[in-house]
């Protein structure tokens, strides 16, 4: 029982310690360009993060104005319109959702 007790403990300092060692490469004093790249790779993946969180949201949201257009029930004439052009829109905004996400992990990764 104590053994796990103090396994754990000298793991995290064993990851510390690997996370101290590699810092000087990731995050070097005399390379700002690198610390600029480390930056903009964390802001485009947590904006891609962000972008893939939130496409189902889209989504579904574009789903429940489809309903709430024609109020749960048969298509009326002026309704029509809609009813057509809401599941475009809603195509063309995962579309465009998808490419986003694909345009910020490849950007990413380019840097």
């Amino acid at each position: 029982m104590q053994a796990e007790a103090t396994a754990a403990p000298r793991a995290q300092r064993g990851s510390l310690r690997a996370l101290r060692g590699i810092l000087p490469y990731v995050w070097p004093k005399e390379r700002p360009d690198l610390k600029r790249t480390v930056a903009i790779s964390l802001i485009l993946m947590l904006f891609a993060k962000l972008v893939t969180v939130s496409m189902p949201f889209t989504y579904k949201w574009a789903t429940d104005g489809l309903v709430a257009a024609t109020g749960a029930q048969q298509a009326t004439a002026p309704a029509l319109s809609w009813i057509i052009g809401a599941p475009i829109v809603a195509t063309l905004l995962y579309g465009i959702t998808r490419i986003a996400i694909v345009v910020l992990s490849q950007s990413r990764e380019g840097f």
